[in-house]
């Protein structure tokens, strides 16, 4: 499920993707203007070089991102916790790029870039890895929910079964369903505000990209 400004609806996003890879580079500088230079950079250096970009598979799973170089086994795995930034290039929308982290002391961080054949298929790359950060936010939301409740997944329905059968004095069973009613609707909003403000957040970074075309 995926909540939008309309509502939830389900959607089956694209997970692997055919590209070109551009390379990548040191990245000093932070947001849109700091990747902006950076593939400027990765560009004016194959140009120079005359380097032709190989073709390459991108993977987006829940855990990060994993590029496949062509019939190699060589891979690169950037692991979503790692990645803190990416986007469509300004100049050329048919760039993706982003920042990968490798080490906050000392700081070290490298932009990669991938060249689409449509900026339809650049933007997907950007939703499929957006999708992927949340799913995986989220399973950790509810981990750190069942840690906080002391509560393990194997043994959660027989605590909940447990409690439910012996209420406290002066409290009945109803409500103690209505209490854990409640305690699940709260979780659902601040999930539901959380999914809208990174929605509302993607939504003002497209308005910039595009007032400044």
């Amino acid at each position: 499920m995926m909540l939008g400004k309309h509502g939830s609806h389900n959607i089956q996003e694209e997970r692997s993707f055919q590209v070109k890879y551009m390379g990548y580079i040191q990245n000093t500088e932070s947001g849109v203007t700091g990747i902006d230079k950076a593939v400027k950079k990765i560009h004016d250096r194959n140009r120079n070089e005359e380097k032709t970009c190989p073709r390459i598979t991108v993977e987006v799973s829940k855990e990060g991102m994993t590029f496949n170089h062509g019939g190699s086994s060589k891979k690169q795995f950037f692991a979503i916790k790692e990645i803190s930034y990416c986007s469509l290039n300004r100049f050329d929308t048919n760039i993706f790029a982003f920042n990968h982290h490798i080490s906050k002391s000392p700081l070290n961080v490298e932009c990669h870039a991938v060249l689409c054949n449509s900026e339809e298929k650049a933007r997907a790359i950007g939703q499929s890895l957006y999708s992927a950060y949340r799913e995986g936010h989220f399973e950790e939301l509810r981990k750190e929910r069942r840690r906080k409740l002391n509560v393990s997944p194997a043994n959660l329905e027989l605590q909940s079964e447990n409690t439910a059968a012996v209420p406290k004095a002066g409290e009945s069973n109803v409500e103690k369903a209505e209490v854990k009613a409640n305690s699940t609707g709260v979780l659902d909003t601040e999930l539901e505000n959380i999914v809208k403000d990174m929605l509302d957040t993607v939504e003002r970074e497209k308005g910039n990209i595009e007032e400044q075309k």
